[in-house]
């Protein structure tokens, strides 16, 4: 059993800590007050088997050092202001990130940390403050990061459980390549054309446009198109029904994570991206409110 904090009150955090409740001892630290006064009295409440979790939960700012691992579950742009913090704990550090944003963050701020990069397959839905929809089972692949995390490698292991499965990776840059490629395809027209994740197979014109922006996505990465293709379809096919994170952000009025999925892209690329801008700008419209 390990001593966990998660920081993150989005639905990959809340999520992550009902997995985890089981067989960890495990620390919720979330920004929002009237949230934390929700989960105090509540738990979380995990859909669609409405199982309650009581789990521990604390403000961001008291967040210590007594834990064996903190695990950061938000999104990229909130990083930021974590640093500062999160630089004063000589904890072992995991990154859940849409993106590659992020990278920046940890090379540049937490190098002498121990660190660690995820991207999570379960599908998570957050239903008001405290509520969670587990909308597909998957896979948490983890990956060190940086040559300090090598001194911490069964760490990871002692994280695994049965309802939290973990598969180690060792190329942590391109675990978090393959990640940005399906969600800088299905992310982005979903919530363009507000749809659900199945439509980029079913429909004829959203099935082309997935196509030719994966092939621009796939030549900046430097990433085998049509073993690529193959993910998003696979991926798309599971998670047909579901949601993108990019739409529900869009229809919740919050800021998405393009700039660190497109945004990242159009950093990287050294070759016309015609398709990528596009829906970049699209997206950047519909979080003013302008579309």
């Amino acid at each position: 059993m390990l001593n966990i904090a998660i920081i993150g009150g989005g639905a990959i955090g809340l999520l992550t800590a009902c997995l985890l409740e089981k067989d960890h001892h495990v620390t919720l630290y979330i920004r929002d007050k009237q949230q934390y006064k929700v989960i105090e009295k509540e738990g979380i409440i995990c859909l669609p088997v409405k199982k309650r979790y009581p789990i521990s939960v604390q403000m961001i700012s008291r967040i210590s050092a007594n834990h064996e691992l903190i695990i950061i579950a938000v999104k990229a742009y909130h990083l930021q202001v974590l640093v500062k913090q999160l630089k004063q704990l000589n904890v072992p550090l995991l990154f859940i990130q849409n993106g590659m944003s992020h990278l920046s963050v940890i090379k540049e701020a937490l190098a002498e940390h121990i660190t660690f990069i995820a991207t999570v397959e379960h599908g998570a839905r957050k239903e008001g403050l405290n509520g969670v929809t587990h909308t597909g089972i998957g896979n948490v692949n983890v990956a060190p990061y940086g040559l300090n995390a090598k001194q911490k490698p069964l760490i990871i292991q002692r994280l695994a459980t049965h309802s939290f499965p973990i598969k180690v990776m060792q190329d942590g840059e391109r675990l978090l390549k393959e990640k940005v490629m399906i969600n800088a395809v299905i992310n982005p027209i979903t919530a363009v054309y507000q749809v659900r994740n199945g439509a980029i197979l079913t429909d004829p014109r959203l099935h082309e446009e997935a196509k030719n922006l994966a092939a621009e996505v796939a030549r900046v990465l430097a990433l085998n198109f049509n073993e690529q293709w193959q993910r998003i379809v696979n991926i798309a096919s599971r998670t047909s029904r579901n949601d993108s994170s990019m739409k529900v952000d869009i229809d919740q009025g919050r800021c998405t994570e393009v700039d660190g999925i497109l945004g990242y892209l159009i950093n990287l690329a050294s070759s016309p991206i015609p398709k990528i801008i596009d829906y970049y700008q699209a997206i950047k419209e519909m979080e003013r409110g302008d579309q």
